[in-house]
């Protein structure tokens, strides 16, 4: 297949809304992706930041790049998050960006998204709660609740403001808002923070089990300062959660996210008036996924990108990482394999930004084939993106042997 669409220099990091391109056919979209560079932020093993997952990353107002991630996996004790900044090419040595005892005693956190808001402070939100058990073969046990914080950096990274919660709404399960649960916010062209929810944080049952798990969204129209709830969409049998957003023209936005339920279609939403109503959730059979995080984005010409896990090996759901391309949100064709499958890796929970200079900077979890035993060799990987150029899936990039990049230092 063919790879497609050229992005223009950011306006801005992700704070901005975009603005949809009319041009409309893939066809007009000329120049296809290629890889720049492709590292490890770590290498496997390398310190206790090891072992990690759900990854996010942020340019910040003077244009530093942060990539944060959670060193291990869901609801187990001493969960930590850790940091990592961009410099010259490199990583820096991971350090603490955020532990579950800061907000209570013996808590744990999940999942940190980092967004950088126009017009106010850096922002980290993750969740968290009571550690739910001691052994990670009772991770799927009926578990606490956990709720959404937020914490603000007015020196891009380096300190950061306490953890505070976001606030409570009785209509979502548990009470409390949850803020983002993997992909970032948006900001609309009013100020306004738009946050992509779901419930699963909140559930006291196994993710696996309920019939319960659905999307909401939250806001904050102060930059930050508080926060409240828009809209719980109807349960789906797809049991969706971890949404991200797409931003059409005229008020249009889309909402993708993960599929937990019955077959491969992305669950969707709609809504046309900025956010503030959203239709039912249905599925969109144009872009199948493997039941794994995914990332939509739309860049800054008004092309947008999803990367996930396509199905294309029902034993090692997780191999196969790609990213697709379309210029309405609801038609899709393949613009770069960022992962092969059969290579013996997994490749999964992205996460992207496009930077001020237009590159599109990802990163996500990877490793070998899924199993507790190799859990701690897991890595984060980074891949920096231009449009100039053939895919990789056309022109291979031959990786070292180890598919690893020198230790940070």
């Amino acid at each position: 297949m063919k790879a497609f669409a050229r992005a223009r220099p950011a306006l801005h990091s992700l704070g901005i809304v975009l603005v949809f391109c009319a041009g409309g056919a893939f066809a007009a979209l000329a120049e296809q992706f290629r890889i720049e560079s492709e590292q490890n932020i770590f290498e496997p093993e390398s310190g206790p930041w090891s072992g990690s997952h759900a990854a996010t990353i942020v340019q910040t107002t003077d244009g530093t790049i942060i990539a944060g991630w959670r060193r291990d996996i869901d609801r187990v004790s001493n969960n930590e998050a850790w940091m990592s900044t961009y410099e010259n090419g490199r990583w820096t040595l991971p350090r603490i960006l955020a532990t579950g005892s800061e907000s209570g005693d013996d808590f744990t956190l999940e999942n940190v998204v980092l967004f950088q808001p126009k017009g106010a402070p850096l922002m980290l939100f993750y969740y968290v709660g009571p550690q739910s058990y001691l052994e990670r073969k009772d991770m799927m046990k009926p578990r606490a609740n956990m709720w959404g914080v937020v914490r603000h950096s007015t020196d891009n990274g380096r300190t950061w403001s306490p953890p505070r919660p976001l606030g409570e709404d009785p209509r979502i399960v548990g009470g409390k808002l949850c803020g983002p649960t993997k992909n970032p916010p948006i900001q609309l062209p009013d100020g306004t923070i738009l946050i992509p929810s779901s419930n699963e944080p909140a559930l006291k049952t196994a993710e696996r089990e309920t019939p319960d798990l659905t999307w909401h969204f939250e806001k904050s129209s102060d930059l930050g300062k508080t926060f409240s709830l828009v809209q719980v969409l109807p349960r789906s049998p797809l049991r969706p959660i971890q949404p991200g957003f797409l931003v059409l023209g005229g008020g249009k936005l889309i909402a993708l996210g993960r599929n937990e339920g019955k077959g491969s279609d992305t669950p969707m939403a709609t809504s046309n008036d900025w956010g503030a109503t959203w239709s039912d959730i249905t599925g969109l059979a144009a872009l199948p996924q493997s039941h794994s995080g995914i990332c939509p984005r739309t860049l800054s010409d008004g092309t947008h990108i999803c990367i996930l896990n396509t199905p294309v090996n029902p034993k090692i759901p997780r191999d196969q990482l790609d990213l697709m391309v379309s210029t309405n949100g609801l038609d899709w064709k393949l613009g770069l394999t960022l992962n092969p499958a059969g290579d013996g890796k997994v490749a999964h929970y992205p996460q992207a930004i496009q930077a001020a200079d237009g590159k599109i900077h990802v990163v996500f979890s990877y490793g070998n084939q899924a199993g507790a035993k190799d859990w701690r060799k897991n890595v984060i990987r980074h891949i920096v993106l231009t449009t100039e150029s053939e895919s990789r899936r056309a022109s291979p990039q031959k990786p070292s042997a180890s598919k690893t990049a020198p230790k940070p230092g």
